[in-house]
C-alpha cells in the first residue's frame, strides 16, 4: 500500500474537480455518447429535450439489446418514478420487464425534470416509438405517491369481490380525509386496468406488486449514487446493465446445457423440461 503515492481522499479529491468541471457541459456529453452508440450501432433510440428555457427536461434511451428483449418479453411493464440517484434530482424511470428465466430486465429508461401528466405522457408516447408492436399489453405503474399508496395496497390487494372492493376503497378514502383526491379519484376510476379484482385476466408475469422495481433498485443502488452527474450515471448504469445481462446469458448456457430433473416420470413432465426453461418448469411444477 505504501508505494501506490495516493490514498482514498485523493481519489474523492480528484473525482470533485472533475465534476466540478464536467458541471456545464454534462448534457452535452450525455448526448455526444448517445450520438456515439447510435452511430456504433442504429438500433440505439434517444431523444433529448429541454423546457422553453433551454434547460434540460426529458431523457429517453433505449439500447438494440433492450428493443430487441422487448420484441420477446413485452406483454408486462413495469414503470417507476421513485428512484432518485443523481445529483440534479432527477426523476430516473426505468420500464421493466421479466425474461424467461424470471429475471428483471431492462426496457429502456427515462429522466424527467418533473413528474407531470405532460412528460408521463411524453415518456411513453418515445416508449411506444422505440419499441417493435408498440405499446405492451399490460402497463404497472409503481406509484410515487407511496404515502397514499401503501394503505390502499393493503387494503385492495387481496379483494377478490368488486362489490367488496369499491366499498372497502370508500372506507379507506374517507377515513383518510381524501375523497376528494384527484390523483386517487383517476386511479379509482382505472380500476379495471390494475386492481385485482377487476383485472384476474391479465397476463402480469408475476409482476403484480411493487417487489420487482424495488429489486432492482436494491441491484442499481450497488453501483449509482447520488453524487452522480448524468455521464457518470450512464457509465456506472451502463456497467450494471451489463452485468445484469451477463446473469441472463449464464442462464440461458445452463438451460442449453442441463435438463431440469422431473419429479414424476411422466412422458409429458420430460417434454415439458426441454422445452421451458429450468426457473419456468418449476414453477409450473409447483403449481
Amino acid at each position: 500500500m505504501d508505494k501506490i503515492g495516493f490514498i482514498k481522499k485523493d481519489i474523492y479529491n480528484l473525482e470533485c474537480s472533475v465534476n466540478g468541471k464536467l458541471r456545464n457541459h454534462d448534457v452535452e456529453l450525455v448526448t455526444k455518447y448517445f450520438m456515439a452508440e447510435q452511430k456504433k450501432n442504429d438500433a440505439f433510440y434517444f431523444k433529448i429535450e429541454g423546457d422553453g428555457d433551454n434547460r434540460f427536461s426529458r431523457c429517453f434511451w433505449a439500447d438494440a439489446t433492450s428493443r430487441r428483449a422487448y420484441g420477446f418479453y413485452g406483454d408486462v411493464v413495469v414503470f417507476d418514478t421513485t428512484f432518485n440517484t443523481n445529483r440534479y434530482d432527477l426523476t430516473f424511470a426505468p420500464m421493466l420487464g421479466v425474461n424467461n428465466h424470471g429475471q428483471t430486465i431492462v426496457l429502456a429508461c427515462t429522466f424527467l425534470s418533473k413528474e407531470t401528466t405532460e412528460l408521463i405522457i411524453w415518456m411513453f408516447e418515445e416508449f411506444k416509438k422505440a419499441m417493435p408492436g408498440g405499446e405492451p399489453k399490460t402497463i404497472l405503474p409503481h406509484s410515487a405517491y407511496k404515502e397514499y399508496w401503501r394503505e390502499f395496497h393493503k387494503a385492495i390487494w387481496d379483494i377478490d369481490n368488486k362489490d367488496e372492493l369499491d366499498a372497502k376503497w370508500n372506507i379507506v378514502v374517507t377515513k383518510a380525509g381524501l375523497t376528494d383526491h384527484p390523483w386517487l379519484s383517476s386511479m379509482f376510476d382505472l380500476r379495471e386496468s390494475w386492481v385485482p379484482a377487476y383485472a384476474r385476466h391479465f397476463f402480469v408475469a408475476g409482476m403484480s406488486s411493487s417487489q420487482r422495481a424495488e429489486c432492482s433498485h436494491g441491484f442499481f443502488k450497488q453501483y449509482i449514487s447520488k453524487r452522480n452527474s448524468l455521464m457518470d450515471f450512464i457509465v456506472r448504469f451502463e456497467r450494471a446493465l451489463s452485468h445484469q445481462r451477463q446473469q441472463e446469458l449464464v442462464a440461458d448456457h445452463v438451460d442449453a446445457f442441463e435438463v431440469a430433473q422431473c419429479i414424476l416420470p411422466m412422458p409429458m413432465n420430460k417434454q415439458m423440461a426441454t422445452l421451458y426453461t429450468r426457473t419456468s418448469f418449476k414453477s409450473l411444477s409447483k403449481n
